[in-house]
């Protein structure tokens, strides 16, 4: 069979249109994978072994449209050519539909692994260390007037996440934490809460600081008229520090 015939017998047999085909459903994969990657936070590394599964799928696909062909909806084996070649069968056969394959699929590895997607995937990397979000994240919080507890109140297991990301030295999951720090919203009932958490404080300080804790009883008593004033976003922003300061007065620590 000279190659003129062989790629005749390959469009006959439809092969051609499967590569095509193929390989356009393996790019959207790629396209659908890759967000759902960093939403889940896993590794580059997930990426790469999807992208060489795909690749491999290259000769199997060949294989199934040498032998199989789709008739009004039905799966049937291809007829053999009337001049078939008695050199091309078997293991030959087999050895030059895999190479197709491979062939077909080299230019979108090198482009992934080699070329301008593995640039882009580069620079998609988070640059910052672990230690030094960590260090932002407190400042994050601190400017707030926030705590890990806080946060927790809104979305603990986001929370927990982030922490163990630190603990892990994860870049990926430590941003994630400090853009959470950052955009959490403020609510009345987390400052209600933070309160709450100080009353045994300030109830002691009463009995044991006389004038002076009865000041700190006014104090954290204006603080909770305000939390429940129906204030705005940014008048919460505010309050929140202003709770986090008067807790600091108090001597009791944040939690973190």
């Amino acid at each position: 069979m000279d190659s003129g015939s062989l790629v005749a017998e390959l469009k006959r047999r439809r092969v051609f249109r499967a590569l095509v085909g193929y390989g356009i459903g393996a790019f959207a994969v790629l396209q659908i994978v890759e967000p759902i990657m960093h939403g889940f936070r896993w590794s580059d590394e997930v990426l790469s072994y999807i992208v060489v599964a795909l690749a491999l799928g290259f000769p199997v696909v060949v294989m199934l449209a040498w032998i199989f062909d789709v008739k009004a909806g039905r799966i049937e084996r291809t007829q053999e050519a009337a001049h078939g070649s008695v050199w091309l069968n078997g293991p030959r056969l087999a050895l030059l539909l895999v190479g197709l394959g491979l062939c077909a699929a080299t230019p979108g590895v090198l482009w992934f692994f080699a070329g301008p997607g593995h640039q882009t995937h580069a620079r998609s990397a988070p640059s910052p260390p672990a230690p030094a979000l960590a260090e932002q994240i407190e400042q994050t919080l601190g400017h707030r007037g926030l705590s890990f507890e806080d946060l927790a109140e809104i979305n603990g297991a986001r929370v927990e996440r982030g922490k163990q990301a630190l603990a892990d030295h994860d870049a990926n999951g430590a941003a994630d934490l400090l853009a959470f720090a950052a955009t959490a919203p403020i609510t009345p009932e987390i400052l209600r809460k933070k309160l709450d958490r100080l009353d045994g404080v300030v109830a002691s300080r009463a009995r044991t600081l006389g004038g002076v804790g009865g000041l700190l009883e006014d104090k954290y008593l204006g603080l909770y008229k305000a939390v429940k004033a129906g204030l705005g976003p940014k008048e919460y922003e505010h309050l929140s520090r202003q709770v986090a300061d008067f807790e600091r007065e108090l001597g009791r620590p944040a939690v973190r």
